[in-house]
């Protein structure tokens, strides 16, 4: 079962340019994920770009089979249900929402949705839930540094990336470089 969530970019004219995401959609998952390597508002696009994801990576990755991450589990790329699924891409586009209100409206049965405004990452929950508003945006970051899941979350991305960067000799962020 999944952790459903929508991920978007607003453009300067207010629209709101949406996919979903079935996995992992916590603030402690995709949220650390976005706003760890997709920090700038070019990476958030190319993102959305690419249509509907399985999960998010740590990287945009190659293509791959759906079931390849889970026989390779050094792939931590993003899989996306059109380039890594092979659906058809009319079922997997972003969608545009001309406000926010309309994106309220299509984020269907998603529990957690993400929209990159301005350069910033923000987060908002269709539930309740402590350091969030039912259906209004928080800015990701303090939630990120203030969260226990999302603490320890960032945390263990930070020793995993010392790990890689150890195993490779300690030659930058070779392996984790989204750039």
């Amino acid at each position: 079962m999944g952790t459903r969530s929508r991920i978007g970019v607003q453009h300067p004219d207010g629209t709101i340019e949406h996919v979903y995401c079935h996995y992992d959609g916590y603030p402690s998952s995709v949220g650390c994920r976005l706003y760890r390597y997709y920090y700038t508002e070019a990476k958030a696009q190319e993102l959305v770009s690419l249509g509907s994801l399985n999960n998010v990576g740590y990287y945009i990755g190659v293509q791959h089979g759906t079931e390849d991450r889970f026989r390779h589990p050094h792939c931590m790329c993003c899989s996306f249900d059109h380039r890594d699924g092979g659906r058809e891409w009319e079922q997997c586009q972003a969608e545009t929402a001309k406000d926010y209100a309309e994106f309220l409206t299509q984020r269907g049965w998603n529990d957690y949705y993400y929209i990159m405004r301005r350069g910033v990452w923000y987060v908002g929950s269709s539930y309740e839930r402590e350091g969030m508003v039912k259906d209004g945006l928080v800015p990701l970051g303090p939630l990120l540094q203030t969260d226990k899941d999302c603490v320890e979350s960032m945390a263990a991305i930070d020793e995993m990336e010392r790990k890689l960067r150890e195993a490779q000799g300690g030659q930058g962020d070779a392996v984790m470089d989204t750039d």
